[in-house]
């Protein structure tokens, strides 16, 4: 039976479990590489001719920059949490930390 302090997984709903892990995972590599092209074209069209690929340069970065913090954060829950608690209430941090991030993004 599912329990409030952890995580759905094989055994509380079944082959839904990876099932809604791919699908979370797919969404989110679709509206990563969706946004990419529009925000290339904005930053092609509005920056100046000096400053294009520098200005162009950012949405790389900030995606690395993007990628490197999410990992730097689960290293770090990783390393200080004992096990019991990342896998008991853990692994909402950095679900709490995106959410206001995702928020100020939007």
């Amino acid at each position: 039976m599912y329990r409030l302090d952890s995580s759905p997984a094989y055994g509380s709903i079944g082959i839904f479990a990876p099932i809604l892990l791919l699908v979370a995972h797919l969404v989110q590599g679709f509206s990563t590489s969706g946004e990419y092209g529009g925000a290339a074209t904005f930053i092609a069209e509005f920056a100046t001719d000096k400053k294009r690929g520098f200005m162009g340069s950012f949405l790389e970065f900030g995606m690395l920059v993007g990628y490197v913090l999410g990992a730097g954060c689960v290293a770090v829950l990783t390393a200080t949490m004992s096990e019991q608690s990342l896998l008991s209430w853990g692994w909402r941090i950095p679900f709490l930390i995106a959410g206001p991030m995702g928020l100020i993004g939007l």
